[in-house]
C-alpha cells in the first residue's frame, strides 16, 4: 500500500523539480521581477480593448433588429442576446456559412427557458479583420432576426 504511494510522491516531485526547471524558473523570476510581465499584460489589456471596440462598432447595427450587445469593457467574448423566440443555433448555423466561429449561448443555460444569443470570442482574431468580418456577423444576424 506504501510502495504506491511513495511511488506517486516520487513522481510528483520529479515533476515539480524536473531538470532544467531552475533555469526556467529563474529566467520567469527575472522577467516578472523586471517588469516585462507587466508590461506584457498591459500591451494584451490595450490589444483586447481595441478588438472589443471595433467589435462592438461592427455590431452596433444589430440593435436595430431587437439583438443586444452586453455591455462590458473587457473580457475576451462578446454576448449578444436576442428574443426567446430566436432559434441561437440556427444563427450560429448560418454564421458558420460564412466562415464565423460563434456559439449559441442556450447551449451554455440549464432548463427549458434558456437564454438565446451568440458568444463571440475575439481574443485569437487579427485586430485588422475584426470590423470586416464584424460586419459580416452583423448582417447574419439581421438576416436572421428579420425572418
Amino acid at each position: 500500500m506504501y510502495k504506491r504511494q511513495v511511488d506517486s510522491f516520487k513522481n510528483g516531485l520529479y515533476e515539480l523539480q524536473r531538470p532544467g526547471q531552475v533555469v526556467i524558473q529563474a529566467a520567469m523570476a527575472d522577467f516578472i521581477e523586471e517588469g516585462h510581465f507587466t508590461s506584457h499584460i498591459r500591451r494584451l489589456k490595450q490589444t483586447y480593448s481595441e478588438r472589443r471596440r471595433l467589435l462592438q462598432a461592427s455590431l452596433a447595427p444589430i440593435e436595430q433588429v431587437g439583438a443586444r450587445l452586453s455591455p462590458v469593457d473587457s473580457g475576451l467574448h462578446l454576448v449578444v442576446t436576442f428574443e426567446a423566440f430566436v432559434d441561437d443555433v440556427k444563427v450560429a448555423e448560418l454564421a458558420a456559412e460564412q466562415g464565423l466561429r460563434v456559439y449559441p449561448l442556450s447551449n451554455y443555460g440549464l432548463g427549458e427557458h434558456r437564454e438565446k444569443g451568440l458568444i463571440i470570442g475575439y481574443a485569437y482574431a487579427a485586430t485588422e479583420n475584426i470590423s470586416r468580418y464584424g460586419h459580416v456577423l452583423a448582417d447574419v444576424i439581421q438576416t436572421a432576426l428579420r425572418k
